[in-house]
């Protein structure tokens, strides 16, 4: 017997074991909700949603050089752009499983969200000086009226 498009919706959103991963048949989805994707950037850089929009809570997962080296400790150290960061903050990772470090930050800023690590033995990883960087759009351009 053919499996009904609700079948198949609920079988693609359920993950392992029937276990929910995001969201519940017949709940509506906004244009904000991402349904649990991750974008993999250079460097062992996990980031999700994959579109940030300001007020959005993101998380950043790390796998990077300073994971792959050891650390005892991972710090995401952020700030805005465009030019000369503003509200430059560094956050504590936590290690993983999987000795991947993650955190979550709420994106305060349109613009430009821009990153790079530190462990506890001030060692760096910026990207080869070029750092990370993700886009931040206003709530107006994400949901246009």
């Amino acid at each position: 017997m053919a499996r009904s498009f609700l079948d198949a919706l609920r079988e693609a959103l359920m993950g392992e074991k029937g276990r929910r991963q995001d969201v519940e048949i017949g709940e509506e989805l906004s244009p904000r909700r991402s349904v649990d994707m991750e974008l993999a950037m250079e460097g062992g850089i996990y980031l999700s949603p994959t579109r940030l929009v300001q007020g959005d809570t993101m998380s950043v997962r790390y796998n990077g050089l300073l994971a792959r080296s050891g650390a005892e400790q991972v710090f995401l150290h952020c700030g805005y752009g465009p030019g000369p960061w503003q509200r430059i903050t560094d956050l504590p990772m936590f290690k993983n499983y999987d000795e991947s470090w993650e955190t979550s930050l709420t994106v305060e800023q349109n613009g430009t969200l821009e990153f790079c690590f530190r462990d506890n033995g001030d060692n760096w990883d910026n990207n080869g000086g070029r750092n990370w960087s993700y886009a931040v759009m206003s709530d107006m351009a994400h949901n246009p009226t």
